[in-house]
């Protein structure tokens, strides 16, 4: 039994989702789908690709991705189905699928008209269009069915930190339902700048800035933190998020996305930190 992992900005209890899900079970009665979330902020592409990144690695195989964050929707944009060693995913040609292009083994245009619902809505390709492409393939349809191929799709400029020995320049890339504030910084990062990916060495050696506030404290998971004061750790996904304990971070701190987020031991200190 194969399962569609739908994710867009329609929100959890909208009709919109509703309509999508009653799409796929028409015409796909055997597959399962599973929500990944709808509570991306409205028309957030770049929000809606990162969670995607963040995702991808517990795809399982042959799974099947319905990612609809639309704001072009009525407009030429295409509808593309892209093809990768372990995924199908049909989404709107705007950069939402950039965690899987530079792997896509194929990617068509979404045009064939015989399997579209109709009449075609200007403003709900999701239901319209989407759902039935992806429903079309999990039943065992042939991607270039679906339309030509496409070699020039949108390609997305996702945030990527500045690294060199002892610092990192990054920014704030989203918050959580929690107020975690999510940065670019990764752990690989962290290992490239100060040779470790465990933040808590930095503790009492590192500042981390986020924006023009500075945070002192590193810890490996929540509880261990102080309360009441903001610190750094390496969350789930492998992102360095800023927290606080039984708190929200992006209470106290600049959490809007793009705000500067720097971590950086003096010189001094970075030298001695290199030595065996």
């Amino acid at each position: 039994m194969r399962r569609v992992f739908f994710l867009s900005d329609f929100g959890s209890d909208s009709l919109y989702t509703a309509a999508v899900r009653a799409v796929l079970a028409r015409k796909a009665p055997d597959v399962v789908v599973e929500d990944v979330t709808h509570s991306v902020p409205p028309q957030n592409v770049s929000h809606a690709a990162l969670l995607l990144e963040d995702f991808a690695p517990y795809l399982p195989g042959d799974a099947l991705l319905l990612a609809v964050v639309d704001p072009g929707v009525g407009t030429s944009r295409r509808v593309i189905a892209v093809r990768t060693e372990s995924l199908t995913a049909v989404a709107p040609d705007n950069g939402l699928l950039e965690t899987f292009l530079s792997g896509a083994k194929a990617i068509h245009e979404v045009t064939s008209q015989e399997i579209f619902l109709k009449p075609v809505s200007a403003t709900f390709h999701a239901r319209d269009v989407m759902a039935p492409a992806l429903a079309y393939l999990a039943s065992g349809g042939e991607m270039e069915s679906l339309g030509p191929a496409v070699s020039d799709p949108v390609r997305l400029e996702l945030p990527r930190p500045v690294v060199k020995p002892g610092r990192v320049d990054g920014s704030v890339v989203a918050v959580d339902g929690f107020g975690n504030v999510a940065t670019d910084i990764r752990a690989e990062h962290l290992f490239e700048a100060f040779e470790t990916d465990d933040p808590l060495p930095l503790a009492g050696m590192a500042v981390l800035m986020v924006g023009d506030v500075q945070v002192y404290t590193f810890a490996r998971c929540y509880a261990e933190a102080p309360k009441g004061v903001p610190f750094a750790l390496v969350g789930s996904f492998g992102r360095v998020e800023i927290s606080l304990r039984e708190g929200s971070a992006a209470g106290v701190l600049p959490s809007t996305p793009g705000t500067p987020v720097t971590i950086r031991v003096p010189q001094a200190t970075a030298r001695f930190y290199r030595e065996p």
